[in-house]
């Protein structure tokens, strides 16, 4: 039976370590090498069958614990995507559809809606800066076609957040799930 040895290892140091040597049989072992316990900070194990080194248990997350940490960055990301600014197109421009111009757009149409028109003169700004006069009517079309826009991507950060989610569950080991990228697929 292949005793497993502790051995605490710094892996920037290039100096010969006594436990190493003594186990690729450099040395001869004496008291003050001898294989330690395992403690609960940084020490590796040694495996000599495979001459590999590994972390400790208490050191090594739970597959749960790591699936967990990167849905929490799933759904950061989606916050994060719910947030960002919006550009359309309608009517031969571009057009904001950030929470801002959102905002705006209530308020002007809420206004339009009260008063049965628009201030004369009223004009909508493109994400350009040009200045559209615009009626009441193209002012709706253009509110609908932010409200379709912002839809559409909503639910695309939607279902891309469900899906990175049945994707990182589906993964088996920790190091798979530490590597998996979150964000917009790659096409």
């Amino acid at each position: 039976m292949t005793m497993t040895k502790f051995a605490r290892v710094d892996p920037t140091n290039t100096e010969p370590h006594p436990i190493l040597c003594l186990l690729s049989g450099q040395i001869e072992e004496s008291a003050d090498i001898l294989p330690c316990e395992p403690e609960v900070d940084t020490d590796w194990w040694y495996h000599p069958s495979t001459d590999e080194f590994s972390p400790p248990p208490e050191l090594v997350p739970e597959l749960s614990e790591v699936i967990e940490n990167k849905i929490y960055y799933i759904n950061v990301w989606r916050d994060m995507q719910e947030k960002t600014n919006l550009l359309f197109e309608h009517a031969g421009h571009t057009w904001d559809a950030g929470e801002r111009s959102k905002s705006r757009m209530e308020e002007t149409l809420a206004l339009a809606d009260a008063t049965g028109t628009l201030p004369e003169g009223f004009f909508w700004t493109t994400a350009d800066n040009i200045d559209v006069p615009m009626t009441t009517t193209q002012l709706q079309a253009l509110a609908s076609a932010m409200a379709a826009a912002r839809g559409q991507r909503g639910f695309d950060i939607h279902a891309r957040q469900r899906q990175m989610k049945a994707e990182v569950a589906a993964l088996t080991a920790v190091a798979d799930v530490q590597a998996y990228l979150v964000g917009w697929a790659k096409e």
